[in-house]
């Protein structure tokens, strides 16, 4: 089975991010059931952002190729999506405790 994000990550805590982010994408709230989710940095790599559960999230692939390397809050006013409503929509869905969702994956 090919896990969309795989490889880097184990699919376990794939798993568990995409329980985490209620199946949906973080950015425009596509669900799983219509979309293939994959998981994107918060702070992307090159910027010194790492594979922790703080800085991941799950994201359809459509929104994760065209945020590329821009900030969170570059990409909310490229795409016309209000930055302070994805912020705490992220804040929520990331702020959950990592165990919990390891435990239950």
């Amino acid at each position: 089975m090919s896990i969309p994000g795989g490889g880097w990550i184990r699919p376990k805590r794939i798993i568990a991010l995409k329980l985490r982010d209620d199946l949906r994408c973080i950015y425009c709230d596509a669900g799983a059931w219509t979309i293939a989710l994959t998981i994107d940095h918060l702070r992307s790599r090159k910027q010194g952002g790492d594979n922790t559960w703080r800085n991941l999230v799950t994201a359809c692939r459509s929104c994760n190729s065209f945020r590329k390397e821009r900030t969170l809050r570059a990409f909310a006013q490229v795409k016309h999506l209000d930055f302070n409503r994805l912020y705490k929509r992220i804040r929520r869905q990331v702020g959950r405790d990592e165990s919990t969702w390891l435990r239950n994956a």
